[in-house]
């Protein structure tokens, strides 16, 4: 994993405090890819139990779509494992893109985060609680 720079109007951080950036296996459909349609960005604190209910969920309504997509999840520092599923998922999905902080830095970092991360021609963003229906 490699540390990824401090998104802009943020203070630079040490080593010791910035984010870790993992981004997804590229398999060979992806890599090279061109631009996807949409974007995803989500931000997440202490997940562990929406986590891959939220990954299923749009998954299935993306895939449904039918449009190129990727999904970026942010991990705010999280303490409860939802690291450790956000890796593991990132494993299986292509599409997927998880930038994990080691601290919390707090919703505002996340997103900036995700929006820099973003190749879509299109990005939306949604909360990581599951209390948005992905569908919508």
């Amino acid at each position: 994993m490699a540390t990824g720079a401090a998104p802009r109007g943020y203070p630079a951080r040490s080593d010791e405090d910035g984010p870790t950036t993992m981004t997804r296996n590229q398999s060979a459909a992806t890599r090279g890819a061109s631009t996807p349609a949409l974007s995803v960005v989500v931000p997440v604190l202490n997940e562990v139990q929406n986590i891959v209910g939220l990954h299923a969920a749009l998954t299935h309504t993306l895939m449904a779509w039918g449009g190129t997509y990727e999904l970026i999840v942010v991990d705010d520092g999280s303490t409860d494992g939802t690291r450790d599923v956000l890796r593991r998922l990132a494993s299986e999905d292509p599409h997927l893109s998880v930038y994990l902080f080691r601290r919390n830095f707090g919703q505002t970092a996340a997103m900036a985060q995700g929006f820099a991360a973003a190749r879509g021609s299109r990005v939306v963003s949604m909360d990581g609680d599951l209390q948005n229906d992905p569908a919508d």
